[in-house]
């Protein structure tokens, strides 16, 4: 199909040359157009799109340039061709600066002008079209390669980057997009572990070879790395040689495939160095097509042999009706797991071994992934362990011990077995338990020194295979029973001290399982357990028989109450001490409500819940309370009881229990209400003698006055003196006595010190001194009659004193006061008998305070 002929618009001011140049180009195959002016020329360029315009220079109005100007700015792509008569050299290059496609000048030879008119007309235009193809095409590739999602660069032969796309941006983490072209180098975002590669790749791309595919490690702006896939070829790019990279992020494939590579070898080395034998074999034909090197070891047979050939084939699995099962399970279920089953390896031994097996798809077809696992050690370990176990369950004490013994020697096929406490010399063992050629023996001991068993106490576990009798030629017993194999291990208490042996012996030699030291320390934790549970039950049982004489000797009894099921627990003693019996109350608990019912003297009970109140709610866990009420006994006395009691409080602080003890007092309270009524009768009769002797007094007092008075005689009147003194001696002594009933009578309470010192009854020539500063006693207000006591003593033995200091010397729980004189005090051989009868003249007991 031919091309439309091309439109042309010609302008030029002169007629003549219209009609020669229309007649001329239409020949030609152009479709012409006139215009006589510039602004001609522009109102028909709006109207009508033209291929061509010729336009001449010199037009009156608006010149051939000024045209030009005017369709640049409006029909940029339209070509423009300046034909005009003028030829100088600016006219050419304001034409050409201005848009023109070409610039033709007229001459003399009009022919050859039209022919190079033609000529430029249909160049114009190609160019144009190029020139617009090559625009589309460059709009394309820019729009391709803006918004493809694999990144693109181009490069000098340097790595300066001279074009990048926004997926290359994003790939990067560009922050500044502007400042990367021209201004930064792709070596940049190269990590050092890719850089030798990059540089080998760039050359070679660089030299010629095109869609080169690498991968690389590149840092981000941000710091992160990133894995590349990466494609260049070499290209001319404004023209420049180049390259162009295209980018992919591949990091997450990258990771993917790493991760399934690792996973790949981590199974592949869990396969070949797995301690259980794994085989893959062919569900339909059985062949096994790979084992491990375990497989190998547990079967004996060499990879070659094994590969390619059946279980069947081999003899693997004798039991064939048991094989045949465990196929058919594995086809029905896909997959077994704990199959137990008898084999035989390569030198004809029968093994019991665990299998655990799947279906699989390989290639396209079923295969069988079988785990295989030798247990006939750990088995027959397991079943001797359980079977010592079971045996050990439900016997304590010596039966546990008995058992033990008992079930070692028929697991292990020995010809004796001891149980032994190590004495505290640490020179022999006392057998507990021994059983020698199937017959229990008692009352057996052995020296420790020279024998296996001073190992085992010094080593811990020994195992001594062959030759016991010869290793330690000092043990006679060795020697007698002719003892080759000895298995021995320690028994420890709660403390981790040596304090037994447990072993087992052979006259023939041995070769225990490998598991006889864990299952023997298993059995000696037991044992050791056993003996020191024993002789703990047999201290408890004799300390509980002591506390429970002590507390019959004291009439103590122990209860314990539990607060938040408000019930009290009891025990016989309790009981008996209540007047009652267990059968009797229905149990050894009671309720506090049924308690005070049926026990407390009901006058009593508020004395009673009052201070069980004060336990309940007490914050202090030290808490101790003691209290006498009054019970009644089952039979209906009454009797008084002291109750002490503690209590037990949780991690939050509250009781939760109480218990004490209960003590019966009452004959001591009977005791002290005789004695209370003694005293009373005394009392009154020494009030009474002491009133008839005061009455007495006052007689004498009279008649000595009546004497004194009738009495002129010096001699006499000193006679009379001394009476009177003697009587006022004997008046004091008397009165003394009612201080001395009624001290200890009163309540105590707080005396200042300084008080109480004897200050009213200090002789003038004798200086009171004290230094008590703000002290106070808690005691009975008599005790200002102490001190009048040692004020007369100081008068009467001191001789001369003038001077008396009181001071207080105080200590952590105790006040000492010290009373001192400046007196000749008391002769020395008369300090042994300061507190005798005959030293003073008012007291006959002594203070302490």
């Amino acid at each position: 199909m031919s091309e439309p002929p091309l439109s042309i618009l010609y302008v030029d001011d002169e007629s003549i040359l219209l009609d020669i140049i229309n007649e001329y180009l239409t020949q030609q195959g152009f479709i012409v157009d006139f215009a006589k002016s510039g602004i001609q020329a522009l109102q028909k360029i709006k109207d009508t799109e033209f291929d061509v315009i010729v336009s001449e220079y010199q037009m009156p109005g608006m010149n051939g340039i000024e045209l030009l100007k005017e369709i640049r700015r409006n029909k940029p792509d339209t070509p423009v061709i300046i034909f005009t008569g003028r030829g100088s050299e600016e006219g050419v290059i304001d034409a050409i600066e201005n848009g023109a496609d070409f610039y033709i000048r007229k001459g003399e030879k009009p022919v050859s002008q039209w022919s190079e008119l033609t000529d430029k007309i249909r160049k114009a235009v190609q160019q144009r079209r190029e020139s617009r193809t090559l625009r589309e095409s460059e709009w394309k590739f820019r729009a391709l390669v803006e918004y493809s999602l694999d990144g693109t660069l181009i490069l000098d032969p340097r790595g300066t980057i001279r074009f990048v796309n926004n997926a290359a941006v994003q790939i990067l983490d560009i922050q500044n997009p502007s400042g990367l072209v021209g201004k930064r180098n792709v070596m940049e975002f190269i990590t050092p572990e890719s850089i030798d590669d990059v540089i080998r790749d760039f050359d070679t791309v660089a030299g010629g070879v095109d869609g080169y595919i690498a991968q690389y490690k590149v840092l981000t702006e941000k710091h992160e790395e990133r894995w590349v896939e990466s494609i260049g070829k070499t290209i001319q790019y404004e023209d420049s040689p180049s390259i162009l990279i295209s980018l992919r992020d591949v990091t997450a494939q990258k990771l993917v495939e790493e991760s399934l590579r690792f996973t790949q070898e981590k199974y592949t080395k869990a396969f070949v160095s797995s301690p259980n034998a794994i085989i893959i074999s062919e569900l339909e034909t059985g062949k096994f097509i790979e084992i491990n090197d375990s497989a190998i070891i547990i079967f004996g047979f060499t990879r070659e042999k094994l590969i390619g050939t059946t279980a069947e084939d081999l003899g693997l699995f004798p039991e064939r009706d048991q094989y045949h099962h465990m196929i058919s399970l594995l086809r029905d279920q896909k997959a077994l797991s704990g199959y137990k089953i008898s084999c035989r390896n390569a030198s004809g031994e029968m093994r019991l071994c665990q299998i655990s097996s799947r279906i699989i798809m390989m290639r396209g077809s079923p295969h069988i992934l079988s785990f295989i696992e030798d247990i006939t050690e750990s088995s027959a370990a397991k079943s001797a362990f359980e079977a010592l176990v079971r045996s050990m369950v439900g016997t304590t004490g010596i039966n546990a011990l008995r058992k033990i013994i008992e079930n070692i020697s028929s697991w292990l096929k020995a010809d004796c077995v001891m149980l032994g406490e190590i004495q505290p010399d640490k020179k022999s063992v006392q057998v507990l338990s021994m059983l020698l050629d199937g017959k229990e023996i008692s009352d057996f001991s052995y020296p420790l020194k020279g024998t296996p068993c001073e190992d085992v106490a010094e080593k811990g576990f020994c195992l001594y295979p062959d030759n016991a009798a010869l290793l330690f030629p000092e043990s006679h017993d060795l020697r007698e029973l002719n003892i080759r194999g000895y298995i021995g291990t320690p028994l420890r208490n709660s403390e981790g001290q040596v304090f037994g042996i447990l072993c087992a012996l052979f006259r023939d030699p041995i070769k225990p399982p490998h598991s006889v030291q864990e299952i023997m320390d298993i059995i000696a934790v037991k044992a050791a357990a056993e003996i020191e549970r024993t002789r703990i039950e047999q201290t408890l049982h004799k300390n509980q028989q002591i506390l429970a004489e002590a507390m019959n000797l004291a009439n103590l009894v122990s209860w314990e109450y539990d607060v938040n099921k408000d019930v009290f627990t009891f025990n016989e003693q309790f009981y008996s001490l209540y007047g009652t019996t267990v059968e009797r109350e229905g149990g050894y608990q009671m309720t506090s409500e049924t308690y005070a019912r049926k026990f407390i003297y009901p006058e009593d009970i508020h004395i009673v819940a009052e201070e069980v109140e004060n336990a309940i709610h007490t914050t202090d866990p030290d808490f101790l309370s003691q209290q006498e009420h009054r019970i009644i006994r089952g039979d209906g006395e009454i009797r008084y009881v002291t109750v002490r009691l503690r209590v037990t409080k949780d991690a939050q602080g509250r009781t939760i229990k109480t218990h004490g003890v209960n003590q019966d007092i009452t004959t001591r309270r009977k005791s002290e209400e005789a004695i209370r009524k003694a005293n009373r009768q005394l009392n009154l009769l020494t009030s009474i003698t002491r009133h008839d002797i005061l009455n007495n007094i006052s007689v004498v007092y009279a008649y000595l006055d009546l004497a004194k008075q009738k009495v002129e005689d010096p001699e006499l009147l000193e006679y009379l003196r001394e009476m009177i003194t003697a009587a006022e001696e004997i008046q004091s002594q008397i009165e003394f006595t009612r201080v001395y009933e009624e001290l200890g009578s009163h309540e105590p309470q707080w005396v200042s010190l300084d008080i109480v010192m004897p200050r009213s009854f200090l002789p003038d020539s004798i200086t009171l001194m004290t230094d008590v500063p703000d002290m106070y006693l808690y005691a009975d207000p008599m005790v200002q009659k102490v001190f009048f006591a040692l004020l007369d003593n100081s008068v009467r033995h001191g001789q001369w004193v003038t001077c008396i200091r009181v001071s207080a010397i105080e200590s952590e729980n105790h006040l000492t006061v010290v009373w001192e004189d400046n007196g000749t005090g008391i002769a020395p051989e008369e300090k042994e008998t300061i507190f005798g009868l005959d030293l003073t003249s008012l007291n006959f007991f002594l203070f302490c305070f």
